[in-house]
């Protein structure tokens, strides 16, 4: 979505056009090339590099070569210190030189350095001490279906609007498709296939209802990435702030779920 508000945009290669590296429990695999740039576009690590050269920060990106940052990051004892040639060398993988226990001298990361159930680190940073479940309040009146949203086997990763850049995932995914149990469907007079709005207090969007017997009664479930699901959610932290400080890297997550009603009345074309 970002592109469509973009004073300028940079032709970035897509993963399949690039060098990349794929991690198991067990092994690291090259994802090497497999189809060659189209037009000007150019993988972002040489996009960055251009950029830290001309505005004179080489610094920002110090590695030579390609492959240099990808290089910087498997430059590690449990990869046996790979680089993108050595596992291509290989045959395109490595074992990795690591247990298939995890913590096998019984030493954990947590305060105690044991298996903690109740956790202080976590009180202390307002959050519950033990593992619980909190339901969460919603006006059961107005919008009783909780919206669930999941990828699909044909999601393509760095397109986060369902791929609406790319001609061919297009083809065949038209409109949003919003899964609802019968019941559900019923209720409402909802017929399968019908176009049909999804809102609550904060936005609302379109979708072709699918009846299923795959989804819970009183829970609707949608592809995630469609334009207009955001305005559904809140968009509130899952963690406060100070909580993410636990963590030796940033991190933080946002509540994408929401409740929701679905009503009859949207057509195709409007």
């Amino acid at each position: 979505m970002k592109r469509r508000h973009a004073d300028i945009v940079l032709p970035a290669t897509s993963w399949l056009e690039d060098v990349g590296c794929k991690m198991t429990s067990t092994h690291l695999y090259l994802m090497d090339q497999a189809l060659p740039p189209v037009g000007e576009a150019r993988s972002m690590s040489a996009i960055v590099r251009s950029l830290s050269e001309l505005f004179g920060i080489e610094e920002f990106y110090p590695w030579a070569g390609p492959y240099g940052h990808i290089d910087a990051v498997l430059d590690h004892p449990s990869t046996g210190h790979a680089t993108v040639e050595s596992i291509r060398e290989n045959g395109g993988f490595v074992e990795l030189n690591i247990g298939h226990v995890a913590h096998p001298d019984l030493r954990f990361p947590t305060a105690s350095g044991k298996v903690e159930f109740f956790s202080q680190t976590a009180a202390d940073h307002d959050l519950p001490e033990l593992p619980t479940y909190v339901e969460r309040e919603h006006d059961s009146t107005e919008h009783p279906l909780e919206l669930r949203m999941g990828r699909s086997i044909n999601h393509f990763h760095s397109f986060y609007d369902y791929g609406r850049a790319l001609p061919s995932l297009v083809k065949h995914d038209q409109h949003p498709v919003l899964w609802i149990s019968r019941a559900d469907a019923h209720a409402r007079g909802i017929t399968d296939g019908e176009m049909i709005r999804i809102h609550n207090a904060r936005g609302e969007a379109e979708a072709a209802a699918k009846i299923t017997d795959q989804v819970p009664e009183g829970t609707v479930w949608i592809h995630d990435g469609w334009p207009g699901l955001n305005s559904l959610t809140d968009g509130s932290p899952a963690v406060s702030d100070a909580a993410t400080t636990i963590f030796r890297f940033t991190v933080g997550q946002s509540s994408y779920d929401a409740f929701v009603e679905v009503s009859k009345g949207v057509t195709e074309t409007s």
